[in-house]
């Protein structure tokens, strides 16, 4: 039997899946009791367990009764509860009774700051329903083991939402074996969210999480866009929000070797691989450089032009036309020229040297910040 498939999540089934968790027959009967699937598929399933799985017993108790009930025979209350569902279906064909399903230990692969929506929901639901993971009661490996079989748990956890007001909340979250990656995009209020998951993955610190949070709250209260400079903080443009890749559109851009969004409109392809070329990186990696705050690429593009103009006028065998065609497009894509530049190659006296002992401008009069 697939087991795999009757698990609510597509990403705790492949998580399962792919680490070859095994469940005893009752755990297997409570993981297909715990389905999406019509009471028929359920009852083909269970027959399934009867014919061909292990008879065991097991004791289903109750988180402050320790003792709890034994259940002699796994095939024996199966059948008793097909018979029951047999005769007392709902008008959709599914059951009405409550046996009692003790809890089961269904593995997921979900870690703090991960962006989690229910599958319970559709499409159109999901991005107002979508939430930040804090803890799961699995992490508590000591108390979530008390849980086993218990009839009155349901596994849960910590998760934090946003409110109407924009601000952010937490709450209990349960059946995270429903859980799954949320995959869309982060909009208005709910850019928040990708904040405090940077914040919790410790990828971002607290004072540039609460800037956006509060640039995000001004701008859902007063219905309008901010233009800050730098957001507010010193946040790097592939980590905001408006720039964060859906799994479809990052898989797109690997396949096509295409431009990240903070780069397209400002930048060509070609320019790219001129700048993973001169600071010695591969694409993915120059494109992410081009997405912090720092443009230290603008000052090894300037030392080019400068050298550049150099060669060209003491008809120096280097001298390279594209390469400083190259590098001015780079510049003028940012805002800078070269007005004002110093020549240093006639400051013998000059420490500020590039490759080759070369000496580089002045860059008192070139701003490589954003």
């Amino acid at each position: 039997m697939d087991i795999y498939s009757f698990i609510r999540s597509r990403d705790v089934a492949a998580h399962c899946r792919e680490i070859n968790k095994i469940w005893n027959t009752y755990e297997m009967a409570a993981i297909i009791n715990l389905s999406d699937r019509p009471m028929n598929e359920k009852h083909a399933a269970w027959q399934e367990l009867i014919d061909h799985y292990p008879d065991i017993s097991v004791t289903l108790r109750s988180i402050w009764d320790t003792d709890g009930e034994k259940l002699e025979s796994i095939h024996q209350f199966l059948a008793e509860i097909m018979e029951g569902e047999r005769r007392t279906p709902d008008r959709t064909g599914e059951s009405i009774i409550d046996f009692g399903w003790g809890f089961v230990d269904i593995p997921v692969p979900f870690k703090r700051g991960d962006i989690l929506v229910s599958s319970y929901y559709d499409e159109n639901e999901q991005a107002h329903n979508c939430f930040v993971l804090d803890s799961l009661d699995r992490d508590n490996e000591e108390r979530f083991a008390k849980y086993l079989y218990s009839v009155n748990y349901s596994n849960e956890g910590w998760g934090l939402f946003v409110n109407d007001l924009g601000a952010l909340y937490g709450d209990h979250v349960a059946d995270y074996d429903s859980f799954e990656y949320y995959r869309g995009k982060l909009e208005g209020k709910y850019r928040l969210l990708h904040y405090v998951s940077l914040y919790l993955k410790n990828e971002i610190y607290l004072p540039e999480m609460l800037n956006m949070q509060c640039r995000i709250i001004a701008e859902h209260l007063l219905n309008t866009n901010f233009n800050i400079d730098r957001h507010g903080c010193f946040i790097p443009e592939y980590l905001l929000a408006e720039n964060r890749l859906t799994p479809d559109e990052r898989k797109k851009i690997e396949e096509t070797n295409g431009l990240m969004p903070w780069i397209e409109g400002k930048l060509t392809m070609r320019q790219v691989e001129f700048l993973a070329e001169i600071m010695g990186r591969d694409i993915k990696t120059m494109q992410l450089d081009l997405g912090k705050p720092a443009r230290w690429f603008l000052g090894r593009c300037a030392g080019i032009v400068h050298d550049e103009n150099h060669y060209e006028k003491t008809s120096d065998a280097r001298f390279n036309s594209d390469r400083r065609i190259m590098a001015r497009s780079v510049l003028e894509a940012y805002g800078r020229t070269e007005a004002g530049w110093v020549d240093k190659h006639a400051d013998k006296d000059s420490n500020n040297s590039g490759e080759g002992g070369i000496p580089m401008p002045n860059y008192a009069l070139l701003d490589t910040s954003d």
